[in-house]
C-alpha cells in the first residue's frame, strides 16, 4: 500500500474566525514520514482554478458572515483532490482518502473492508465505503475508500457543480458529494470516530460533542439535517 500526502499550503497564516484557528501551518514532518511521496499544492494556484465557479456562488446563502471563506475552501479542497488524484492516476484498483487533520480514533478494519472490496470487483459490485456519521443529510467527505470504478465520480465532482449551483442555493459538502455520487455504489458503514485536529493541536469541539452523543441520537440528528436542508432548498426556489 503506497502512500501520498497532498497538503494545501497557504500563503501566509491562517486567520479563520469561524473554528477560532490563527498562525502558520506546520510545514515540517515527523521523520517517521521521511520516505512519504508528498505533494505540496499552491492555494492560491488551486483557488485560480476556482474562479469561474466562486463568481457564480457569491449569491448562496452559505457565503454567509465570513465572506464566502468556507464556500472557497470547498471548492478549494474539490480542486485539490482532483490534483491529488490525477497524480497516482491508475497506480492502484483502491484508492483510501483521509484527510490530513483527522485523528481516527479506533481501528478501521482497513485490511477487510479492501479484501470485501476485492472480492465484490471479481462481479463488478465494489462499493465506495464512508463513515455512518457526520453525513448531515448527504455523505459524510473526510474519509473514503474508493474502487477505481468511481474514482473519477469521487475524486472530480466538482465537474458537476454547473448543474448543482443551477438547481440549489447553497454548497453544503455533504449534501453536494451525495448528488455527485448519485450514479456510483456507496455505503456508510464505518463508525469509527474521527477528529479534526485545528492548529496548535486542539481537538474540534463539535467533534467531540458529536462522538459522545449515542449512535441513535447521531442518527435522528442526521436524518433532521437533510429534511430540514430539502426543506430550505425547496423554500428557496
Amino acid at each position: 500500500m503506497r502512500t501520498n500526502l497532498a497538503f494545501i499550503v497557504p500563503r501566509g497564516p491562517v486567520i479563520n474566525h469561524r473554528s477560532g484557528e490563527h498562525g502558520d501551518v506546520e510545514i515540517n514532518l515527523p521523520q517517521s514520514l521521511s520516505a512519504t511521496n508528498i505533494w505540496n499544492l499552491d492555494e492560491e494556484d488551486l483557488q485560480g482554478e476556482t474562479m469561474e465557479t466562486l463568481e457564480k456562488v457569491r449569491d448562496f446563502p452559505d457565503w454567509g458572515d465570513d465572506n464566502g471563506r468556507a464556500v472557497r475552501n470547498a471548492l478549494t479542497y474539490m480542486a485539490a483532490l482532483k490534483v491529488a488524484y490525477r497524480k497516482c492516476l491508475g497506480s492502484t484498483d483502491q484508492y483510501i482518502l483521509v484527510r490530513p487533520d483527522l485523528a481516527i480514533e479506533g481501528r478501521l478494519w482497513l485490511k477487510t473492508r479492501l479484501f470485501a472490496n476485492h472480492f465484490l470487483r471479481i462481479f463488478g459490485a465494489q462499493v465506495i465505503v464512508l463513515p455512518s456519521w457526520g453525513k448531515f443529510g448527504g455523505l459524510n467527505d473526510r474519509f473514503a475508500i474508493v474502487p477505481d470504478k468511481f474514482a473519477v465520480d469521487y475524486f472530480e465532482r466538482d465537474t458537476g457543480l454547473s448543474s448543482w449551483i443551477q438547481g440549489s442555493k447553497g454548497l453544503p459538502a455533504e449534501l453536494f458529494l451525495l448528488d455527485a455520487l448519485r450514479a456510483a455504489r456507496h455505503v456508510s458503514t464505518i463508525a469509527t470516530p474521527m477528529f479534526r485536529i485545528r492548529l496548535g493541536g486542539v481537538v474540534e469541539s463539535r467533534d467531540i460533542a458529536m462522538f459522545r452523543r449515542a449512535t441513535w441520537i447521531r442518527q435522528l440528528d442526521s436524518i433532521g439535517a437533510g429534511i430540514g436542508a430539502a426543506l430550505r432548498r425547496l423554500f428557496r426556489q
